[in-house]
């Protein structure tokens, strides 16, 4: 509803109190006002309010319907960070990219020879790492005090710790059009190498990220369900696979 502030129907606070909210609700693709609805229509459902959180629903779903089809992708370009995972030349091997502040960082090779990866006919989603090296057990009675082992490192801190390794740079003039150019070619094309995982909050989907590194590994797609094709595409570097 406008506040009608060419004529004064609202004070300057509530203006600009009214503005933040649009900003925010544009800014979490409508997460901000869908959660707000939402609090309000389980607040009335707990006191018995059955027709006022019937309405409430009802315009929640108003609210996240502009926002249907929208690719995931569209955003503030200053909240945009995505991570983009190919396949590498490397043995044993995936290719990290970083998009963060308008431009493409990277690669960082991320090894994956201690991940055990998924078996798609099972249905688990199960990752995890394992050692690689097999260490000697003291024998009884000997004397050696026992060594604690290692906690073993999750594959999401691993994942978190070889991007901090990318070094991020400031764009020079123009880069930022031409790296914007090269990720919007590629993330709209039918098919392409790799997958990419999108976050507006700055909060990476760190355990999607682990997944989609076994997938793009083991040649699939996240479209595929566990089936191992290969197809003819793109890589985000734009050469021919």
């Amino acid at each position: 509803m406008c506040l009608a502030p060419c004529f004064a129907g609202c004070t300057h606070p509530e203006y600009l109190a009214e503005v933040a909210r649009v900003q925010n609700y544009l800014d979490t693709r409508a997460a901000s006002l869908v959660a707000q609805l939402e609090a309000e229509r389980e607040t009335a459902s707990e006191q018995l309010e059955f027709e006022r959180a019937s309405a409430l629903h009802a315009r929640a779903e108003k609210v996240k319907a502009p926002w249907s089809g929208v690719p995931e992708i569209v955003g503030r370009l200053e909240q945009l960070r995505a991570v983009i995972v190919q396949r590498s030349a490397l043995e044993n091997h995936v290719a990290l990219f970083e998009f963060r502040d308008g431009i493409l960082h990277g690669p960082v090779q991320f090894e994956v020879q201690g991940m055990q990866h998924p078996n798609p006919g099972a249905g688990s989603t199960s990752l995890f790492a394992h050692p690689r090296v097999a260490e000697a057990l003291p024998l009884e009675n000997s004397g050696t005090k026992s060594i604690a082992k290692p906690r073993p490192q999750t594959l999401e801190a691993r994942v978190a710790e070889a991007l901090s390794t990318i070094t991020l740079e400031k764009p020079q003039r123009g880069e930022m059009a031409d790296h914007l150019a090269l990720l919007k070619r590629w993330y709209y094309r039918s098919t392409k190498k790799g997958e990419i995982f999108i976050t507006h909050s700055g909060e990476l989907p760190l355990r999607r990220i682990v997944r989609g590194i076994s997938r793009v590994f083991r040649g699939e797609s996240e479209s595929q369900n566990g089936q191992n094709k290969k197809t003819d595409s793109t890589d985000v570097n734009g050469s021919q696979g």
